[in-house]
């Protein structure tokens, strides 16, 4: 069996921000980000089921659902063996971590100021 999740998500140094004064005034904001998941594949065969895994990722075909859901795959690390002792008993478990870059877009209704009454005074 294979487990996996979310390890750590790394956003970049700041998000784009577009904002449309025309119309409604909806402003957009766009985020890249990068996830990476740690992935266990555990019993007898784990680092074939491994490396089966990871090596399935450089097949184009694979992709193009990840690329749907608007996930870039980066890359994959290394295959550790660790085995793991549950209930007294070993179990032959290998992991490896994989990378992904996504973009998210925030929309947030923030209204333009299109005229301001105001009053300057020198000192």
């Amino acid at each position: 069996w294979i487990a996996l999740g979310v390890a750590s998500t790394t956003p970049d140094a700041g998000p784009y921000i577009h904002h449309d004064g025309v119309g409604d005034g909806v402003t957009h904001s766009q985020r890249h980000a990068e996830l990476e998941l740690l992935v266990s594949c555990y019993g007898p065969q784990a680092v074939g089921y491994a490396n089966l895994l990871r090596d399935g990722f450089g097949i184009p075909q694979n992709m193009e659902a990840l690329k749907r859901a608007g996930l870039g795959f980066v890359d994959t690390g290394a295959v550790r063996r660790a085995p793991e002792l549950v209930n007294q008993q070993w179990y032959n478990r290998a992991d490896f971590t994989l990378r992904f870059r996504v973009a998210t877009v925030q929309r947030w209704a923030v209204l333009s100021v299109l005229e301001a009454t105001l009053q300057l005074n020198k000192d």
